[in-house]
């Protein structure tokens, strides 16, 4: 008897865990947006030194222009609005920043 071959299974085609994520996995994500909006928070509540208020808004403008190209190719602009407020309380823990040790001195 000669083994016959086995159809394909959907499970056997599937990429495996840890492989590269493949176009469709990554045109939904714009991690730069969620890094711009998280160091914004940082900014507002801890920010020892302005260099976090002033990464957050580079890496928040970064991510807008990441989400603009997004929408010039038709997907749809992911993350812009996370990284209108990464700008924004990057701005903000600037500001906060230097108004609070301007009060101290």
């Amino acid at each position: 008897m000669t083994a016959r071959p086995r159809a394909a299974s959907p499970e056997s085609t599937a990429p495996e865990p840890g492989g590269p994520p493949s176009d469709r996995d990554t045109a939904g994500r714009n991690t730069a947006a969620t890094a711009g909006f998280v160091l914004g928070l940082v900014s507002v509540v801890v920010n020892p030194v302005l260099l976090v208020g002033i990464g957050a808004i580079g890496v928040s403008a970064f991510a807008f222009n990441r989400a603009s190209l997004m929408s010039q190719f038709g997907y749809a602009p992911i993350g812009r609005g996370k990284a209108i407020l990464g700008v924004i309380l990057g701005l903000a823990g600037i500001v906060v920043s230097v108004v609070f040790k301007g009060s101290l001195y």
